[in-house]
């Protein structure tokens, strides 16, 4: 789950819940750490985006890599637009 905190998609930080080999982990920028199950499904951030892996298909430890890669391939673009955003409206006054 992709998770954002702040008022519009555009501010804000985003961070991530990630299920792996039956243990929640929250994922904030540089800090990883290990969370309960009960908190990982009720976060306290509002759940931007979830992302579902079919069960069965990460047989291969390649398809996870790709797998992961895209997903903070995707996170990144929306830090990305969020920065610019930023930036556009501080310096458009």
């Amino acid at each position: 789950m992709v998770l954002h905190e702040g008022r519009q998609p555009s501010s804000g930080h985003y961070s991530a819940v990630v299920l792996h080999d039956s243990q929640w982990y929250h994922c904030n920028d540089m800090h990883v750490e290990a969370m309960q199950q009960s908190s990982a499904l009720a976060p306290s951030a509002t759940v931007y985006m979830c992302l579902y892996v079919r069960q069965g298909l990460l047989k291969c430890s390649f398809l996870y890599d790709v797998i992961v890669t895209c997903l903070c391939i995707v996170v990144s673009v929306l830090w990305l637009c969020q920065f610019l955003f930023s930036c556009f409206v501080l310096f458009s006054v």
